[in-house]
């Protein structure tokens, strides 16, 4: 169970108990109390979702999160070289300043497509072409050359 449940039941448990919810059950105020209740739970559902949305951003590996920090940073970099302002870029992208702020944070909920239409209107859309390119993966390359037989042996011919 979330610690941010837990709370939320403990929080709601100690409003249901406290004395004045209790006196006003007992005077017949009910629908007032209820009021009281419907709207503490709504603040403790809402409280819960917001937690929720930041949990989800903390999934990705801290290398990856590193990685899209800097990238954020160096497109915000980018921008302002080319003296181009928050909104204007933001229309360019056809998203708010908000998610355009988000981007250049490095939030990893910012879509692919936005990242990838960043770097068209900045003019580095072939660095993000060639970002995967098999030609510069190291690492496949030095599993290739494992991979590769010691000796070379002649097919044997039956006569």
């Amino acid at each position: 169970m979330k610690v941010e449940s837990v709370l939320a039941r403990t929080s709601l448990l100690a409003f249901l108990t406290s004395d004045r919810v209790q006196v006003a059950f007992a005077r017949g105020r009910t629908r007032r109390t209820y009021r009281q209740i419907n709207k503490t739970l709504i603040d403790l559902t809402s409280a819960i979702t917001d937690n929720n949305a930041v949990s989800k951003t903390g999934s990705i590996p801290l290398p990856a999160a590193h990685a899209l920090r800097k990238l954020g940073r160096d497109l915000a970099l980018a921008r302002r070289k080319r003296g181009i302002s928050t909104s204007d870029m933001a229309a360019r992208l056809f998203v708010s300043r908000d998610t355009l702020w988000r981007m250049e944070r490095g939030d990893p909920t910012v879509a692919l497509g936005t990242l990838a239409t960043a770097t068209f209107i900045l003019k580095l859309h072939d660095r993000l072409a060639n970002l995967a390119a098999p030609a510069s993966d190291e690492l496949a390359l030095s599993l290739d050359e494992r991979r590769l037989p010691q000796r070379i042996r002649r097919p044997r011919h039956e006569p």
